[in-house]
This record gives structure tokens, sequence and C-alpha cells, in this order.
């Protein structure tokens, strides 16, 4: 059995040393957006913590591929520095796909399958641009080879890379995001040691629950955060320049509603919170409420006039509606 062996510990720790003692680096309390918004909220809320690994799974065709060149792309744009390498598409097919989704701004292109060589470049783009934040895209863990065995691989192959891109990271405070391995129904699949060497896990399938809310709809969701909260859902939609966010759900809720791709305006921020609500008097309106559900209503909205940007107003309120539902079944 393969042991995890990752380099996280601070060198020259003193056996006595006291917790409260210990300096936190400034590099680990900044947060690096991609620029994808609603990713950028799933990994944290402003992004991600430098040394960050993460890890992405999920059903075949969900848009795992999409949603990394969209990331890259992105991440060009807002001034950072984005190695995407590639060992499941050829460089032409990826440069087609770039022409598909009508990426504006790029990234910097790898084709490396040996991990000492593709970090080797990493660090290059590191040394050439010391004030700009390095990320790694890799697409996928299964393409790389540590070179343990020469030309050979066996099944502790991934679990190596992935402590390799781990030390990378942690040691240069890089950012190294990765296409994981999955089954035919989109599960991980892989040594349990490469969960616990990532940071954060994401997974973008496609719901095929018949009675989910979200059936037939592309779902992100972060599973994993050693940095930030896990268990907030986006629902995605697919056009012609790739993923984008239509609704999102947490905390308990699972309402999913249409939003628009492009940028709102006040007015249609507050026309579409409007309609989180009336969506949200509809799930109740069968319910055994008595005088505090008009109360709620009333009170959300009056909220909600006031800062139609505010989100958690709904998410406040549904889960206020659900307790009574439980209090009003709990009666019976």
């Amino acid at each position: 059995m393969a042991q995890m062996t990752l380099n996280v510990g601070i060198k020259g720790l003193k056996t006595d040393t006291n917790i409260m003692d210990i300096k936190v680096p400034d590099a680990l309390r900044r947060r690096i957006k991609t620029g994808v918004t609603w990713f950028d909220d799933a990994v944290g809320g402003d992004g991600f913590v430098p040394s960050s690994v993460m890890m992405l799974t999920g059903t075949p065709g969900a848009g795992k591929t999409t949603m990394l060149l969209q990331l890259a792309d992105s991440i060009t744009k807002s001034g950072n520095i984005c190695l995407y390498n590639t060992g499941e598409e050829s460089l032409y097919q990826v440069r087609m796909v770039t022409e598909r989704l009508k990426l504006a701004h790029g990234f910097v292109c790898g084709q490396d399958i040996m991990v000492p060589e593709l970090l080797e470049h990493a660090d290059k783009l590191r040394k050439a641009n010391p004030k700009k934040q390095v990320f790694i895209l890799q697409d996928s863990l299964q393409t790389l080879d540590d070179g343990k065995y020469g030309n050979g691989t066996n099944g502790s192959t991934p679990l190596r890379c992935v402590e390799m891109l781990t030390d990378w990271a942690k040691s240069n405070y890089g950012i190294v995001t990765f296409i994981g391995q999955v089954n035919k129904s989109g599960e991980f699949s892989g040594k349990n040691g490469i969960l616990h060497a990532i940071d954060i896990k994401g997974s973008l399938y496609i719901d095929q629950e018949k009675n989910s809310e979200t059936y037939g709809e592309r779902i992100f969701e972060i599973t994993k955060n050693r940095f930030g909260c896990s268990g907030r859902a986006y629902v995605l939609g697919y056009q012609e320049k790739g993923l984008f966010e239509k609704g999102s759900f947490g905390m308990g809720t699972k309402l999913a509603v249409q939003r628009d791709a492009t940028t709102m305006t006040a007015q249609d921020e507050l026309r579409f919170r409007e309609k989180q609500l009336a969506e949200a008097e509809i799930m109740v309106e069968h319910a055994k409420f008595k005088v505090r559900r008009e109360t709620v209503l009333r009170s959300a909205l009056n909220e909600l006039l006031q800062d139609p940007c505010d989100v958690d107003i709904l998410y406040e309120l549904l889960n206020q509606i659900r307790h009574e539902r439980a209090e009003e079944d709990a009666d019976e």
C-alpha cells in the first residue's frame, strides 16, 4: 500500500511551541480570484487561497474540460498566469475548442506528461512573473507520470503525481486544479490518499435523479474545502460560450431559479430576487402555516426591497419556512 508523504510541516519547529506563537505567512491570508464569479464563490467566496490544490470530478460530458478552459482564460484576463497542461487532447484540439468558446485572453499551454517537466515549466513562469499568481490547470490526472518506473506506471502513479503537485503548491504558494479519474457514473475512482492530499474537491455532474428539483441540470458543488465552507451547489447552464450560472442552492435549500448569463443591472437583480421570493411563496402556498408564514414573507420582502443584492435573505426565508413546516408536522 502506497504511503502518502506530503511536505506540509513547518521546518525547525520546536517541540514546546505554543500554537499562538505560530506566524501565518501573509500569502495564506490572501484570496486569488479566477474572475469566474460563481466559481470563486464556490471555492471560498473570494477565490483560492495560495497553496490550494483542487480536484474536479463528475459525470462524462458534463463540461469539466470546458470549465477548466473558461477558468484558464479568465485567470489570464485577471492579470495572473495560468499554465493549462493537457494530456487528454492535442493542443490543436484545445485551440479549436477555445475558438468555439470564443475565449479572448488565452493562457500558457503545455503538453507535459512527466510531472517533473510540468513543474519545471511552472517554475519558469513563476520566476519570470514574481508578482503574479501562477496556476496549474491539469487535464487530466491520469495522463501524468511521476517517472518512478521510467516510462511505465502503476496503480499508485496518480497518488505520487498528486503528492508532487501538492508539494509544489505548498512550497511555492501555487494553485493547482486537476481533473480526477472517475468511473462511468462520475464518481471518483482512485486511491483514497488522493482525497486526503487535496484541499478542495469539486464535482460537476448532470442530475439524473428523476424526483429531484434539478433533474437534467448541470450541478457544480464543493464537497470538501479546507479553506472555506462546502455544501453550496450551483446550477449551471451551457451555451455557445460555455458554462454560466443559472442559480444556486445550499443551507438545506433545494431551490434553483433561471438566471440570465449577462451582467445584471440593479433593477434586473431586484426583479430576479423578487422572482425567487415568488417561487418561495408558491412552495409554501399549501403549507399549514398560520400567522407566522405571512409575517415571515412580508419581512423578507421588505428587506429584499432595501437591499436587492442580498441573496442570503431568500435562504433565511426558506429555512424559516421549512422550520415552520417541521413544527406544524410535529404538532399533528
